[in-house]
């Protein structure tokens, strides 16, 4: 006598559109959770949305990527486990990538980008009416190009994110300096917390200290909305060590406030507080005339009036009062107004804030679309000097695969 046997087993497209259904829902309520910390902050709505927009079309694609690998290394076991092999391997790197701030969600995106470009010349083989070869295939089935290329970038960016190196100007002026000409120490954008511990602060403020600069200056984003309150206070209490004759000043950053999280460690009291006691000058649309007779002016964020409605005073502004003589040096973290900071009679620039991309290929993007930037180095703007610092470490990220980690040496020397 025969059985009738229900089976409960869904057919292969059934049992997939279910499996990717549920890692969407899984996802978007990740992605939801996770955004609701940018929501209520300064960070910019239009960011959010491109941001937001951008996960879609990668997650989707990035999951094309992995059943393709398990499609092809599980070739000889069903559709079935093919796909429960893609589906369990896709959620649990996407899932962690639904941090839209990130780095999962960065390495992810580089697998897309590499993929893309396999696509690119996949295809182009076909059109030119090339044979593809059987390894040729088996590279791109295995999606194993962009996986590997992603490990490499990984690699070398988290190491040369932790090397910084000292880079040093020598600039000439006819305006009265101290005997010996003059040092200054230019640090920025530590984002401390990211890619750089206690220990290898220490080890720079030792470096810069055997530099014996004549005065440190502290270009901004030495914290942001990640750091910690311990972190903030260790930073400041480290970076006062640095010894210098004319003092320690600090500008902010468009991040040390810790305006882009909903949830802050530290509030900006908090952050001026700790700051002052370290016995660090901030300066914030204000100038000082220091011991050796030169001056300093340092810069209020330009996001500033973006979030608080208080305009930044003018760059000639904050020259009333000043010895036109004398050699004016002005701190702003974001590299921005050299004609009307030439204009207004400053001879000096610093800044820091592009951290020269950081991450390839944000750097040639910048430079190609923002010419009212420098994204890095040295230039002469209209007689004045800009130095533009690619930062001691950089944000988000603990990776960088463009440009270097640095500390910048100033030396001033008056012309032969």
């Amino acid at each position: 006598m025969k059985t009738n046997v229900r089976t409960w087993a869904m057919p292969l497209p059934g049992f997939a559109l279910a499996g990717r259904a549920l890692m969407t829902a899984l996802l978007a309520g990740t992605y939801w959770l996770d955004i609701q910390t940018y929501l209520s902050s300064a960070t910019p709505p239009r960011m959010l949305l491109v941001l937001t927009a951008l996960l879609v079309p990668v997650s989707a694609y990035f999951f094309v990527l992995v059943r393709r690998f398990w499609g092809f290394v599980l070739a000889k076991r069903s559709g079935k486990a093919q796909e429960s092999a893609a589906l369990i391997t896709a959620t649990a790197v996407l899932v962690p990538s639904m941090q839209v701030f990130g780095t999962p969600i960065l390495l992810v995106l580089h697998v897309v980008v590499l993929g893309l470009l396999m696509e690119l010349l996949y295809a182009a083989t076909a059109r030119i009416g090339h044979v593809r070869a059987k390894w040729w295939r088996a590279l791109y089935l295995s999606s194993i190009v962009p996986l590997a290329g992603v490990l490499l970038l990984a690699g070398y960016g988290s190491v040369n994110i932790r090397r910084p190196v000292l880079t040093e100007y020598t600039l000439t002026t006819d305006k009265p300096l101290p005997p010996g000409g003059y040092t200054i120490a230019l640090i920025t954008d530590l984002h401390y917390g990211n890619a750089l511990t206690a220990e290898d602060l220490e080890a720079d403020v030792r470096a810069v200290s055997a530099a014996r600069p004549d005065l440190v200056l502290l270009g901004g984003d030495i914290v942001d909305e990640r750091t910690t309150m311990h972190g903030m206070k260790e930073a400041f209490a480290l970076l006062s060590e640095i010894p210098s004759r004319d003092g320690t000043y600090y500008v902010y950053g468009n991040h040390d406030k810790a305006l882009y999280t909903a949830e802050p460690a530290f509030t900006p009291k908090d952050l001026a507080e700790d700051i002052t006691a370290a016995g660090i000058t901030i300066l914030e649309d204000r100038s000082a005339v220091l011991p050796s007779g030169l001056t300093l002016t340092g810069r209020q964020d330009r996001s500033d009036p973006m979030r608080t409605g208080v305009p930044r005073a003018s760059s000639a502004a904050l020259m009333e009062g000043l010895d036109p003589g004398a050699y004016h040096i002005l701190l702003d973290h974001q590299p921005r107004y050299f004609e009307e900071n030439a204009a207004a009679g400053y001879d000096l620039m610093l800044s820091g804030h592009t951290h020269s991309g950081q991450i390839w290929p944000m750097g040639l993007i910048v430079a190609a679309l923002d010419k009212g930037t420098i994204l890095y180095g040295h230039e002469v703007r209209d007689g004045m000097d800009v130095i533009v610092s690619s930062g001691l470490v950089g944000w988000g990220y603990p990776l960088r695969t463009e440009g270097h980690s640095e500390y910048v040496l100033v030396h001033l020397k008056n012309g032969d």
